[in-house]
């Protein structure tokens, strides 16, 4: 025999360290869009400001349970305060994208440890370098750290076939702060409810998730009470669906009460503009509501407003399904548009526009959140000042680059169709695979059943010969004594029961892990968050960004997961 030296010994045993060179494509990859963001970082100080990032700073300022919109992300705002640095945010915004990426990665080469590496790194690499992505990572806007808990709630319940418990309330948890942060996530928490129970993951999996779920988002409505009178999440549900329903509501159909009609556009239907100017507008309808004055932007979310507004919206719905459907249909359409912005540099632009400014000037003022002023809030927080400041040469490049390094609408639609056609097949694959093993288990039982009968009647052979030949009460003892291994086909027959209830359960548990596919919840919460802001709101081209990493994920699984395998013949039944 062949010694081995204790050096080579020591070496086999030795655990195996992940070498980077098997990432080294994705390393690449991260590395650019690392640069990316130090160019914008560079280019745009401290950052990019939009309409809507006036009422986050304000309310972190005085922070309170806001009408129009959860305050999650103002409580991050509140949380990062101290450091007195937008461009703080903003680089903790850009971590996010990073780290949104890299969990993308990391969940692709673990479910599917024996498929190229490159699958992997196309899956993240719309996140990574996609230059909307950068430009909203930053500005003081909730949609970035909406996607990171979004993904990584994904990555942590997908992590293993199996769910556990904790796991499962981890998931939960980030969900639940994610509803906090952007209400539409509410629209993922049955998804992943019914993900739970499709999987088979158990009562105490999702008894966790529910009680992880209800703890922050119970608490949070207890605050929002406490402040407004009625606990909630938010107010102005009603008023976000009247807004969707006013470019086609003809009230001479509706016919709505004259509590309701003051609610009703002047303008003819067909010239009406796009569903959030009917909210935002000087000219509102919602200004003219008697007894219910607007000063600032919550006004317009008063409980006797919204209600009043829902009402007419769900009037409208029902008087009109088809105009209602066409108006989603034609929002749904836009998000195949080729552009997601204006072009880059076309026209001088400061701020409030979904491109990179390419020019400087001052910021609005006014009264967002009472007790402070846009200006006053911001020099609060910040400590310098707040209007953008662009650098070149930096920000010259990025211009250009979001002038061609974006995922467009085509290709995001051939995406979302891709996802769902992959989808589609592996559960088709995991569903036939599932009843081939059903199929082997009923046979592999009914055999055993066959021997174990033909085993006590060849026993009971045996027994008749023994006593013919006078031998009986040797036979007798020998049956009666510990460790024989004749045994009481009663007895016999009630542990062969008992092992295969058990075994039944088992294989339902695992088949029913099997049979979905991993791809299936990303998947449904793309869908969910593509269709359920233009159903109840209007279109936008950034309600869709936290589907794009969601896709590519579930194209991702359902491509390269390990296939379920079965023992061709395995089922047959013999003699």
């Amino acid at each position: 025999m062949k010694a081995v030296s204790p050096e080579r010994k020591n070496a086999r045993v030795r655990p195996q360290v992940p070498s980077p060179r098997r990432h080294r494509l994705f390393l690449a990859v991260l590395l650019v869009a690392a640069a990316l963001r130090v160019l914008t970082v560079m280019g745009y100080s401290p950052v990019v400001w939009f309409e809507d990032s006036f009422d986050y700073v304000g309310v972190a300022e005085r922070p309170q349970p806001y009408e129009v919109r959860p305050s999650g992300y103002s409580l991050l705002l509140w949380l990062l305060r101290p450091l007195h640095s937008f461009a703080a945010v903003a680089i903790l915004q850009h971590l996010m994208g990073l780290a949104t990426g890299t969990a993308i990665y990391a969940l692709v080469r673990r479910r599917a440890a024996g498929a190229r590496a490159g699958w992997a790194v196309l899956a993240a690499t719309p996140v990574l370098l996609d230059a909307y992505q950068i430009f909203f990572e930053h500005t003081i806007l909730s949609d970035v750290p909406f996607t990171f808990l979004v993904v990584v709630a994904v990555a942590v319940v997908l992590w293993t076939p199996g769910v556990t418990p904790g796991r499962a309330a981890t998931a939960g948890l980030l969900l639940a702060v994610a509803a906090l942060t952007r209400s539409i996530g509410l629209v993922l928490l049955p998804l992943l409810a019914a993900y739970l129970l499709v999987a088979r993951a158990g009562a105490r999996a999702l008894l966790t998730a529910l009680v992880a779920v209800a703890v922050p988002l119970g608490g949070y409505a207890a605050w929002y009470g406490a402040w407004h009178g009625t606990p909630a999440l938010n107010g102005g549900n009603g008023v976000w669906l009247w807004a969707r329903t006013m470019p086609f509501a003809d009230c001479r159909r509706i016919r709505p009460p004259q509590e309701e009609a003051v609610l009703c556009p002047s303008q003819p239907v067909g010239s009406r503009p796009a569903s959030p100017y009917f909210i935002w507008s000087d000219w509102s309808p919602l200004r003219r509501v008697p007894g219910h004055p607007v000063v600032t932007r919550a006004d317009l979310f008063q409980p006797r407003i919204d209600a009043l507004a829902g009402d007419l919206a769900r009037r409208a719905v029902i008087a009109q399904p088809l105009d209602y459907l066409r108006v989603v249909g034609e929002d749904l359409r836009r998000t195949l548009s080729w552009r997601r912005g204006p072009v880059p540099g076309a026209a001088p632009v400061v701020y409030n526009r979904y491109v990179l400014p390419n020019a400087e000037g001052p910021l609005p003022d006014g009264v967002r959140i009472p007790g402070g002023g846009i200006r006053a809030d911001l020099l609060a927080y910040g400590h310098e000042r707040p209007e953008t400041r662009v650098v070149e040469p930096a920000a010259r490049v990025m211009r250009a680059y979001q002038s061609f390094g974006f995922l467009p609408g085509p290709l995001f639609g051939a995406l979302a169709a891709g996802a769902l056609l992959a989808c589609a097949t592996r559960l088709i694959a995991n569903t036939r695979a599932r009843d081939t093993r059903a199929r082997n288990t009923r046979a592999r039982s009914a055999r055993t059943w066959r021997a174990r009968i033909r085993g006590v009647g060849t026993q009971g052979v045996r027994t008749r010969s023994a006593e013919s030949q006078g031998a009986e009460s040797r036979f007798a003892q020998s049956s009666d004594a510990p460790g024989s291994g004749t045994r009481d086909p009663e007895a016999q027959d009630s542990e062969t029961r008992g092992s295969e209830t058990r075994g039944s359960k088992v294989q339902g548990s695992e088949t029913g892990r099997r049979a979905t596919p991993a791809g299936a919840l990303p998947l449904s919460m793309a869908f969910a968050l593509i269709v359920g802001p233009v159903a109840v709101t209007a279109y936008d081209s950034r309600y869709w960004l936290p589907a794009v990493p969601l896709l590519c994920l579930a194209l991702s699984l359902a491509l390269t997961e390990r296939r379920p395998r079965t023992v061709p013949g395995e089922g047959h039944d013999g003699p």
